[in-house]
């Protein structure tokens, strides 16, 4: 029994659709993402996760069955901060959208992927928040901290005899946490 936690960039989307519209470049992540969404159809099979499906791939190949893929995202906040600020700057690169495109993705099959289709009761989407359920800084390595630390206490409580592994950055194939 595995699980395996991914924190969701936008390097995935990045490196996967070299054909977005005219102007996405000065998109935020919201917006791209939104739009990805929105038009999904048209993206899903530039939508090839290549740093992702290097992780799912090792952990697919190990003993015992995926039980759950984790996606964790940001979302920091529903209303937009005033535009100019700190607050804005990291409103606008938060993946919430970015990890229902990558959610999405992950449950079918696309001719040549790298990686069988992953049923969608198992990808589940972490946004990071606090004790009280407001969204998170990343950058707010004490939040993060804490948030992982009650979430992950969940997870082993919920499923003692799992191994989780931990995908972070490019070129970690996974990290057993047991």
């Amino acid at each position: 029994m595995n699980i395996l936690i991914c924190n969701v960039g936008s390097s995935d989307l990045d490196a996967g659709i070299p054909a977005m519209p005219a102007g996405s470049t000065r998109l935020s992540e919201r917006e791209r993402a939104q739009q990805v969404l929105a038009a999904y159809v048209r993206y899903r099979e530039q939508i090839t996760l290549p740093l992702m499906s290097k992780a799912l791939g090792y952990v697919q190949q190990q003993p015992g069955e995926l039980l759950l893929l984790v996606l964790v995202a940001s979302n920091q906040a529903d209303a937009e901060p005033p535009v100019g600020t700190a607050e804005h700057r990291h409103w606008s690169s938060d993946t919430c959208y970015t990890a229902q495109v990558v959610q999405q993705r992950l449950t079918e099959q696309v001719v040549g992927q790298a990686w069988p289709p992953v049923p969608l009761e198992r990808v589940v989407i972490w946004e990071i928040r606090d004790a009280d359920g407001d969204g998170r800084n990343p950058t707010d390595y004490d939040g993060v901290r804490r948030f992982f630390e009650r979430e992950l206490a969940e997870l082993r409580a919920r499923y003692p005899a799992a191994t989780a592994f931990l995908e972070v950055t490019r070129g970690t194939k996974g990290a057993d946490m047991r």
